[in-house]
């Protein structure tokens, strides 16, 4: 299971960052371990503890064996949106968060859920398979409007009507069990790789509740952290960078570096999985943030599409 290598993004980028604020670090999509690994071995004289959320229980069994060595590391399967319970649970608070907000080489290439369409798989396409529905489950019962609205808000997918109207008519003949389904119908409509890679992405923020279950991770993580502490977030597409930089609007949270931080040519000819990537960071000037003050990110995605949250 642990033949894929994940290589962690910003990886300098971030140990930059994090030095000198390395006492309770938290990573908060801990996936492989690929960040945790280097925080670990780059950083272990310093780290009092690391605690590696994830959700995803199988690529957390990935991670447990990297970095079972380490007597610092606690490893928790669940959303990031339990870091603050976790770390009262526990009486501290953390000096450093990071949130990678990608997908594992792993999830993409060995999990069978879905995640790909370049290989035929269970249309899936969830984190945690002990939650919520796969998306076939969704596409039986969808109204075209339904799915219209999440191909446009979630990948800005050009044909998202016709793709809408097209998979409800289809649904007569077919399942949608599975990702090769789903392609082909996207082939005969036209829609090349960038399109098609766009509906995977919408389908699979919206199976996910990832923008929700982001802002919900952010005001855990910021309740979380100690004053003085901050907070970093790699991001790989606009929706989810826009909600992030209004961390700065937050009162008592400031930027750390006034512009995004992008990884290197040299990074991206060697992972071009970081081509994408942005890395923001924020620091906590005050000990405690109103629940009021949070309004600026949950009013972005109150209108957004989402299953029921369970």
């Amino acid at each position: 299971m642990n033949d894929i290598v994940h290589i962690p993004v910003l990886a300098d980028e971030i140990i930059s960052m994090l030095k000198g604020y390395e006492k309770i670090v938290v990573d908060a999509t801990c996936g492989n371990g690929g960040h945790s690994y280097i925080f670990a071995t780059q950083l272990a004289d310093n780290i009092q503890r690391l605690f590696c959320f994830d959700k995803d229980t199988e690529t957390l069994k990935i991670a447990q064996n990297r970095l079972n060595k380490f007597s610092f590391v606690e490893f928790v399967p669940e959303s990031y949106t339990a870091i603050k319970r976790v770390l009262e649970n526990a009486n501290l608070r953390a000096t450093f968060v990071l949130f990678d907000l990608g997908l594992s080489m792993w999830q993409i290439k060995k999990s069978n859920r879905g995640f790909t369409f370049h290989e035929n798989e269970p249309l899936d396409m969830r984190y945690d398979i002990r939650e919520g529905e796969p998306l076939s489950h969704f596409l039986k019962k969808m109204l075209p409007e339904e799915i219209e609205n999440i191909l446009k808000t979630y990948g800005e997918v050009k044909k998202a009507s016709k793709i809408a109207v097209s998979i409800v008519r289809e649904r007569k003949r077919t399942e949608f069990k599975t990702t090769l389904e789903l392609v082909n119908l996207l082939r005969h409509l036209g829609l090349p790789t960038s399109e098609i890679q766009k509906v995977f992405m919408a389908f699979r923020i919206y199976v996910n509740r990832e923008l929700h279950t982001l802002v919900e991770g952010i005001k855990s993580a910021i309740e979380a952290t100690q004053k003085g502490g901050r907070i970093a977030f790699i991001t790989y597409h606009s929706i989810e960078d826009r909600i992030v930089k209004k961390i700065s609007k937050i009162e008592g949270m400031k930027k750390v570096e006034p512009y995004p931080i992008f990884p290197t040519q040299k990074e991206i000819k060697q992972n071009r999985a970081a081509r994408s990537a942005k890395l923001r960071v924020f620091e906590k000037g005050v000990d405690d943030v109103k629940e009021t003050n949070y309004t600026i990110i949950d009013s972005m995605v109150s209108s957004f599409p989402a299953p029921s949250a369970r």
